[in-house]
């Protein structure tokens, strides 16, 4: 990532300013800390089912970390995986990689790089991990489902933009780490599914939850990389070390938050705080909400019907 001047750090009236949301409803805060509390006690309870790790998006990310990699035996890997193939052709094929129109897989690999291929399966694969258990849950706040997936895909295409316009070598890992990293939403949304359907408290009004989220969903995604126990190669693509790269998924999830929610102090203090630590100045700022809010535009325009899953089991 290139150098940057020391700067001084940004101002909470500046970062305000350039959020310019509308005012929002805020919850009162008794409400929103007794809803964290019962996510956490779901969350730390042996009895939590956490999603498993889709084993198709580990497989094609430890392939595509190889060294040595043998491109047929990815492409091969790749192959049973249609829903993977398509995007890849399609992301091959379009305007971006300046391409004719690719329908072979070999080819398209080649066209995007590694990489860009286990990227592409991994956010592919990870669709599984913010869908509802049963339809028991996923009816209790259905809106509040699809706000999950859709906010943190803006969040990762927004980091990965960011990532490659600061010179960061592998922009793929941020996009990655912000996309499984989110589904920390969709979990602590599942653990307050369960103290409900299991008569533990009622159903809170929709922004005590998706405050309550907001707080929680960070010990949420860290308590799935610690349980998931993934191969080191697959770790280092999606919880990496790089304090730039974690760095830059932080800053633009907590702008999200606080477009969403305003009143939301920790997400201003975590912009603030990340904004000077990556020497990105208010100039800088103001481009990365251009570009999360065009980012939810495309993904508001890919994800217009809540997502079903055929797997959805009724308990």
């Amino acid at each position: 990532m290139r150098t940057e001047s020391p700067m001084a750090e940004v101002s909470d009236d500046e970062v305000i300013a350039m959020i310019a949301a509308p005012l929002a409803v805020v919850p009162e805060a008794s409400a929103v800390a007794s809803v964290e509390q019962l996510m956490r006690d779901e969350l730390t309870s042996a009895a939590f089912d956490l999603p498993p790790f889709p084993g198709s998006a580990a497989r094609v990310l430890e392939l595509a970390e190889r060294p040595d990699l043998d491109l047929n035996e990815l492409v091969s890997a790749l192959h049973w995986e249609p829903a993977v193939v398509a995007h890849v052709l399609a992301m091959a094929s379009s305007v971006q990689y300046r391409g004719a129109p690719i329908d072979d897989l070999r080819t398209a690999v080649l066209q995007l790089g590694l990489a860009e291929v286990g990227a592409i399966a991994a956010a592919v694969a990870s669709r599984s991990l913010y869908e509802a258990e049963s339809r028991a849950e996923y009816e209790l706040f259905p809106d509040l489902w699809l706000e999950a997936r859709r906010e943190t895909l803006a969040v990762g295409f927004t980091a990965g933009w960011l990532a490659q316009a600061r010179d960061v070598s592998r922009h793929d890992r941020v996009f990655l780490r912000a996309v499984f990293g989110g589904a920390g939403r969709a979990v602590a949304l599942r653990a307050l599914a369960t103290q409900i359907l299991t008569n533990k408290c009622a159903v809170p009004a929709p922004g005590v939850i998706s405050s309550a989220v907001d707080g929680v969903h960070r010990e949420a995604r860290d308590l799935m990389f610690e349980r998931w126990a993934l191969p080191p190669s697959v770790v280092r693509v999606l919880d990496p070390n790089n304090a730039i790269e974690v760095g830059i998924v932080e800053l633009v999830a907590a702008l999200a938050e606080l477009r969403r929610a305003p009143y939301r102090r920790d997400s201003l203090l975590q912009v603030r705080e990340h904004a000077t630590r990556l020497g990105i100045e208010p100039g800088w700022l103001k481009m990365v909400l251009r570009e999360l809010d065009d980012a939810m535009g495309r993904v508001n325009a890919l994800l217009t019907k809540p997502a079903t899953a055929s797997s959805r089991r009724s308990r």
